[in-house]
């Protein structure tokens, strides 16, 4: 194992260090996704209903969401590495209960392990990013992962419609499984440590209230963490709710509705391009705010459509596009400007934006599972207001404070 990074670089990242980091986050990712095609399908095969499936995505996000602020402070405290692998070695055992579950409770129970050891993924990758690089190319590196983590919402569904067909829902959870040890494997082999001196009170409960509670004031971290929580609540409302009414309420096939997440992928994708193409010549402020004004306008349009009655999966799957576009743009500058006045806390940062955006995510489940009438109306009416949210995050808490700076 290489020794600790001693300073942060101003050079490049290897490729090889942003597709490994890429790998970490996608493990959350592909969690939430591979199942997608199969929630209705569970929801007859275990007798319950749809409702209570749906719960099997909030408890993740819950579990996920409350994990963070474990494995971010155990990883200033012990190093990045033995957190990391301990969050892994966790969220397999979780997913193979999942395998296993022979009813829904059991199920819940499998995802909130599965949750609570998928976040250390995200939570040590985020704080690698801030070990080793300034903000600028911090805002590169992530607006690239973020490019790459696109694949996980097109790959995910699209395997998992085809897994759901030929084997079954517990098949999904099989191959998860698989891609938590391959993740496991190669952080071994290719993640040094980048934390060059341990805090031996990070994770001392006096301190972590400090902490917390020194990035809860800071006006430039709350407003930053706010646009990408609010955002990433717009995409698990999604997330929740399109299975239903693509495949029950339009009638789409498990596999062909796996295909249609390769188009919101698209918008991602070409947010996070711009993202990574401005991030020297444009402030990431000014590209903070335009991702999250352009997310609003891809939930004002997704609402706008089903009020009207226009509800296909053009008018839906298109208004995700552009949402999903503002996400690329806003996400990495974003992250990047809540951590960088952080540097010796970044494992406690990163933990704190990650309870954020998944404890806003897991709302949005639970407010489908609540809401849900067979129609596309709920999905649309909280997709909006994510969206309208992020933006009054910025407006009122980034744009206030540098005015007034």
């Amino acid at each position: 194992m290489q020794a600790p990074v001693t300073s942060r670089n101003t050079t490049k990242a290897p490729i090889g260090l942003v597709i490994l980091l890429t790998g970490l986050v996608m493990v959350g990712q592909m969690s939430t996704s591979m199942y997608l095609p199969s929630l209705p399908s569970l929801a007859d095969d275990l007798d319950v209903e749809p409702s209570g499936i749906k719960l099997t995505m909030t408890v993740f996000l819950s579990s996920f969401a409350m994990a963070q602020l474990f494995f971010g402070p155990l990883s200033d405290r012990i190093g990045r590495r033995p957190a990391l692998f301990l969050g892994l070695a966790t969220y397999v055992v979780g997913t193979v209960g999942c395998a296993l579950a022979p009813d829904l409770i059991s199920l819940i129970v499998g995802r909130f392990v599965q949750g609570f050891g998928a976040c250390s993924g995200p939570a040590i990758a985020r704080a690698t990013v801030r070990d080793r690089y300034e903000r600028s190319e911090g805002a590169r590196i992530l607006a690239y992962i973020g490019m790459a983590m696109a694949v996980g919402p097109a790959v995910g569904p699209i395997l998992g419609g085809l897994l759901q067909v030929h084997f079954g829902w517990r098949a999904n959870f099989v191959a998860l499984i698989i891609f938590g040890v391959v993740v496991w494997a190669a952080a071994a082999r290719g993640l040094s440590e980048s934390l060059a001196k341990p805090d031996p009170n990070a994770i001392n409960p006096a301190r972590l209230a400090r902490n917390y509670m020194a990035l809860l004031s800071h006006r430039v971290f709350i407003g930053n963490m706010l646009v990408t929580a609010f955002i990433f609540g717009g995409m698990f409302t999604y997330a929740t709710a399109v299975p239903f009414v693509l495949i029950e309420q339009l009638g789409m096939s498990p596999d062909l509705f796996g295909t249609v997440f390769i188009f919101t992928v698209t918008g991602s994708v070409t947010g996070s391009t711009i993202a990574s193409r401005t991030a020297i010549s444009v402030r990431g402020e000014v590209m903070t705010a335009i991702g999250a004004a352009t997310s609003l306008a891809g939930g004002a349009l997704m609402l706008a459509f089903t009020l009207a009655g226009l509800v296909t999966p053009v008018t839906i799957v298109g208004s995700m596009m552009l949402f999903m576009a503002g996400f690329g743009m806003a996400a990495p500058n974003a992250l990047a400007g809540a951590m960088a006045p952080f540097p010796m806390m970044a494992g406690a940062a990163s933990a704190m934006i990650g309870f954020a955006q998944m404890g806003m995510a897991g709302l949005g489940s639970m407010a489908i599972a609540v809401f849900y009438d067979g129609t596309a109306v709920p999905m649309a009416a909280i997709v909006f207001s994510m969206g309208a949210l992020s933006a009054l995050s910025y407006v009122l808490v980034i744009r206030t404070r540098t005015a007034a700076t």
